[in-house]
């Protein structure tokens, strides 16, 4: 019987977890197969989970039903386990069900980690974010440092972080949006002058690189190591909507909105029902998002590949 390399994986139906998963499945040297924790029970997954649910019970993996808050869940994701791969996250908090960025991130990684640890797993693939800084002020930047930080803490033998910029790809929560509104509205509100620099990165190659870490297929010694994740071509806000925007066939009208008034209806309407946009992400957004990632293509030797040619596949 052929050896196989155990994974365990957190939000692993998530956005990137799904792409994360498939990467690992298609690993044959040497085959991979996922322990995968779910937070809803067998009866009710979320019609978006079934397929990788599916697919990982069908290449010989395990779903674990729980979550990051139950400790005997993540005793039994993680027993036996050669790899933990945290994908866990959230880019907005929503207090009344219990998703903050301190207990989602900065409580859920901790407990993650230190699980794995009682477990004696020794490779940690962790995903964190550009920016990511225990002393920011803003709470997703500064939990998403803290979590960082307790992952080095712990000892493991192999520690890899990812810090992507936006991620990309189908069913994202950033591009897909601003393509809904360059299809309906008939100008785009541009924040500000529109030059902030962003670095977008496809989803199915941050996937490639996790799937490499998890299994260990990397050059160089054990340790920790920080990986700045983002596409080889920097643009600014309003030059990656105009690629929407030709991604679609559509000439896009902006109209630049002066950041003080987008700051000020933010901040009142972020509480609404379905509102886009917190007060944190248009700062985060206002800070941009770019970074050189020449380690992290030499590396993993990932494709490097542009965003106009990254979107045509499926904004089309």
């Amino acid at each position: 019987m052929s050896r196989f390399v155990a994974v365990a994986v957190t939000g692993g139906t998530g956005f990137v977890g799904r792409h994360v998963v498939q990467a690992l499945l298609e690993q044959h040297d040497p085959p991979v197969r996922v322990r995968l924790l779910c937070r809803t029970p067998p009866g009710a997954v979320a019609a978006r989970a079934r397929p990788v649910v599916e697919q990982v019970l069908a290449r010989g993996g395990q779903v674990v039903h729980g979550h990051l808050a139950q400790p005997e869940a993540l005793a039994q994701l993680v027993s036996g386990a050669e790899a933990v791969v945290h994908l866990v996250g959230i880019i907005r908090e929503h207090p009344r069900r219990g998703q903050t960025f301190q207990r989602v991130v900065q409580e859920g990684t901790r407990a993650v980690v230190e699980a794995a640890r009682r477990a004696g797993v020794e490779r940690m693939v962790l995903m964190s974010a550009l920016g990511a800084d225990p002393a920011s002020p803003l709470p997703y930047f500064r939990t998403k440092g803290l979590a960082e930080l307790a992952a080095q803490q712990a000892g493991f033998r192999e520690l890899v972080i990812f810090r992507p910029s936006v991620i990309y790809g189908p069913g994202d929560g950033f591009v897909s949006l601003l393509a809904r509104v360059v299809r309906l509205a008939p100008v785009f509100p541009l924040f500000g002058d529109g030059s902030m620099p962003l670095q977008p990165v496809a989803v199915d190659v941050v996937a490639q690189a996790v799937a490499m870490a998890a299994v260990g297929r990397m050059p160089g010694t054990a340790g920790v190591r920080v990986y700045a994740v983002t596409g080889p071509q920097a643009l600014t806000y309003r030059e990656l909507v105009e690629e929407v925007g030709r991604a679609l066939g559509r000439r896009v009208r902006l109209l630049p909105v002066p950041m003080g008034l987008v700051r000020w209806m933010v901040r009142w309407a972020q509480y609404l029902p379905g509102f886009p946009i917190t007060a944190q992400q248009l700062e985060m957004l206002r800070m941009g998002s770019a970074a050189p990632a020449e380690e992290f293509y030499r590396d993993f030797g990932v494709q490097r590949r542009a965003f106009r040619e990254g979107i045509r596949s499926w904004l089309a």
